[in-house]
C-alpha cells in the first residue's frame, strides 16, 4: 500500500509575511478628474506582457504609462503611506496599468527575480510591490502563501500542498501590498481599467528591471505541480 504523502503545514497567522500580501483599504482618496488622466496616460502606454499559460499569444490589451510628475497629490499620498508603514524601503517605478475591455489575464509570476541572497533577507527589508485601485473592480490574482517558494529546494516543495488562484477584488483607494516573491497574476477585464503600480525597492536586494519571473517557464516541477491556475 502506498504511503500517504505528509505535507508542510504553511497556515500561519495571516500578514504580508506569512500570506504574502495585505490589503489596506481606502489609503487614498480618489478624485475622478485624476482618473480620467490615467485612463489618458494608459491609453498611450507601451504594450507589457500579457499572455498566459494556456495562452500563448500576447492578447496587446495591456498597458503601461510612466506616472506623470503633475499628478503629484496622488504621488505624494502613495509616498507619505509606504513610507510610514515601510520606512527601510525605497518608493520606485510608479506606472499606470490600463486594461483594454477583454483584457486576457496574465501567466502566473514572481516581480523580483529569485536570487539566493532574497532568502538572507529580513522581512523588515524584504523588496514588495504596490497595487492601487483607482476604479471600482480592480483585480489581481494571487496564490497565497506562495512566497519563498522560487528559491526552496525542490525537495521541500514536494512536501507542499497545491495552491489555488485567488482573485482580490479592489475598491477606489485600497491598497494592495505583496512580497516581491509572491506568485501573483494580473487578472483578466472585461471592462476598461486603469491602476497604479510601483516597487519598494530594498537596498539589500538589487531589482531587475524590466524582467519578470514566470513560473511556467522559470521555475522547477516541483514548483509548478503547486501553483494551480483554477479559482479557489
Amino acid at each position: 500500500m502506498a504511503c500517504k504523502r505528509k505535507y508542510i503545514d504553511i497556515y500561519a497567522a495571516d500578514n504580508l509575511h506569512t500570506l504574502g500580501y495585505e490589503v489596506y483599504s481606502d489609503v487614498i482618496p480618489i478624485k475622478d478628474n485624476i482618473v480620467e488622466k490615467l485612463i489618458d496616460y494608459g491609453r498611450n502606454g507601451s504594450q507589457i506582457f500579457n499572455h498566459h499559460e494556456t495562452r500563448l499569444r500576447n492578447d496587446h490589451k495591456r498597458r503601461q504609462a510612466t506616472l506623470q510628475r503633475r499628478s503629484a497629490n496622488l504621488r505624494n499620498g502613495i509616498q507619505d503611506f509606504v513610507s510610514e508603514q515601510f520606512p527601510h524601503l525605497t518608493l520606485k517605478n510608479l506606472v499606470v496599468i490600463h486594461s483594454k475591455p477583454g483584457c486576457g489575464d496574465q501567466a502566473s509570476h514572481c516581480d523580483y527575480v529569485p536570487e539566493p541572497n532574497l532568502a538572507t533577507v529580513p522581512d523588515s527589508h524584504f523588496p514588495l510591490a504596490v497595487l492601487l485601485a483607482v476604479m471600482p473592480g480592480t483585480k489581481i490574482s494571487v496564490w497565497p502563501r506562495s512566497i519563498r517558494f522560487a528559491y526552496t529546494s525542490p525537495t521541500i516543495l514536494q512536501q507542499i500542498q497545491p495552491i489555488h488562484r485567488k482573485t482580490l477584488e479592489l475598491d477606489i483607494g485600497d491598497m494592495l501590498v505583496f512580497r516581491g516573491d509572491l506568485v501573483h497574476a494580473g487578472a483578466a477585464y472585461d471592462e476598461e481599467n486603469v491602476r497604479i503600480h510601483c516597487f519598494l525597492d530594498s537596498e539589500l536586494v538589487p531589482r531587475t528591471p524590466n524582467h519578470t519571473w514566470l513560473v511556467h517557464k522559470d521555475s522547477c516541477q516541483e514548483l509548478r505541480d503547486i501553483i494551480k491556475s483554477d479559482n479557489h
